[in-house]
Parts: structure tokens; sequence; C-alpha cells
């Protein structure tokens, strides 16, 4: 079982069933803890600093330009993160069965949640 990720512009997902999908992984950074330390045509490690990670991310994704920040989900981040480290492991979103509890468990079967993410300000004005 592996931790999986994508990071793409908001119109490269689609939702199905709840979950939401990537349209053109080619047009999208995808990672799974199967790759190690291989992200992004790059190497991360626990080390690494989150801005290198970001300039990994904006080089794999040129089409993606920052627009502003966004407070609310810099502290839902760092709260999901919060738990990961005091509980030493990963967050898990998505479930190859149905799971119809709301946002993000803290280790498989822990019971530990944290909410799902707030919406992006672009998405709450329309």
């Amino acid at each position: 079982m592996y931790w999986r990720v994508a990071v793409a512009a908001p119109d490269n997902f689609v939702s199905e069933h709840g979950y939401l999908h990537v349209r053109n992984e080619k047009q999208a950074v995808c990672y799974t803890t199967g790759a190690l330390t291989a992200f992004a045509g790059g190497e991360v490690t626990v080390t690494t600093a989150p801005d290198v990670v970001a300039d990994l991310i904006l080089g794999a994704l040129p089409t993606i330009a920052v627009t502003h920040d966004d407070p609310a989900y810099v502290a839902w981040f760092a709260g999901l993160m919060q738990l990961v480290e005091k509980h030493n492991a990963p967050p898990i979103a998505y479930a190859d069965y149905f799971d119809d509890t709301e946002g993000w468990e803290v280790g498989w079967g822990s019971g530990i949640r944290h909410p799902r993410p707030p919406a992006s300000p672009s998405h709450q004005t329309r």
C-alpha cells in the first residue's frame, strides 16, 4: 500500500463519487511513496525545505502561476502536519473502498480525523 498525491491546476481534476481524479496526468505532478525520494524531477527527503519542494512543483508545471496566498489552507495544512508529526503516521484522504467519513484520517484505521481542506478563495466566490 502506497500513499499517493497529485498536484495540478484545479481544472485538471474531476470529481467522481466524492473523490477527485486527475484528468490529464501529463499536466500534473503525481507521486507515490513507492517512488521513495524521487519527486517532480528532483529528490525530496524529510530535510528538504518547503520552498525547494514548491520550486520543483512549479518547475514541473510551467503553466501554473502563483496567484495569491490562501491563509485558511495554510492553517489547515499546518494542523494536518502537526497531527502527522505527533502520531508519526501519513494522512489518508482516499481509500480503495467506500468511506463516507468526513475529512482525512491520520494513519490507517486510527480514528484520528482532520477536517477536509477549506474551499479555495476562487471556489468560494463562484
